[in-house]
């Protein structure tokens, strides 16, 4: 294995090689910036009050609850679901794997502007193709399900039921806030 591996590029197609380095400490990676980049974009893409306080305002509550939840809470959450399988994760590996499953984000980023450079639209006046959502969604899955699987040490299998046990409470709070539950 490369010891040149760099964490924004090579978890795309080496996330095993990756994530693994990054446990073992060969790769220097800091979980924060993904994390702040991708929900400071979604406050920025989400439809805002209209004013640019009560915008800077939205906005930056968005990022540091999404920060919190993403650095904070979700870590220690895996961590202790993971134990109901034996998982030997530490908080800081496994805030690491929840930075990098944030980098797909950034091909939705760089969608939204070159679309706004080429047809200079606002970036919330249109949705993101199909084609790079699921792109999206699938490379975050991967990199979510590889890297807990190697920061907790059990198989994918355990990695996906964890994933699903966060999943499960977040879509029926989800519902029950659009009214549907």
């Amino acid at each position: 294995m490369s010891k040149y591996l760099i964490p924004y590029f090579d978890v795309w197609f080496k996330t095993r090689e990756t994530v693994e380095g990054i446990r073992e400490g060969r790769i220097v990676f800091n979980p924060h910036y993904p994390i702040l980049i991708s929900t400071g974009f979604s406050a920025i893409n989400a439809r805002m009050i209209g004013t640019f306080w009560g915008d800077a305002l939205m906005i930056l509550i968005f990022v540091l609850t999404g920060y919190l939840v993403f650095a904070r809470l979700f870590p220690i959450i895996l961590i202790r679901i993971g134990k109901l399988w034996n998982g030997q994760a530490d908080f800081d590996s496994m805030q690491k794997v929840l930075g990098l499953s944030q980098i797909p984000a950034f091909l939705g980023i760089f969608y939204q502007l070159v679309y706004l450079l080429a047809d200079d639209v606002w970036l919330y006046e249109y949705e993101i193709s199909y084609a790079i959502q699921f792109l999206i969604t699938f490379f975050y899955v991967k990199i979510l399900v590889i890297g807990i699987s190697k920061v907790q040490r059990f198989g994918y299998g355990f990695a996906v039921m964890s994933i699903v046990l966060i999943a499960i409470p977040l879509i029926v709070l989800k519902l029950g806030l659009q009214g549907v539950v």
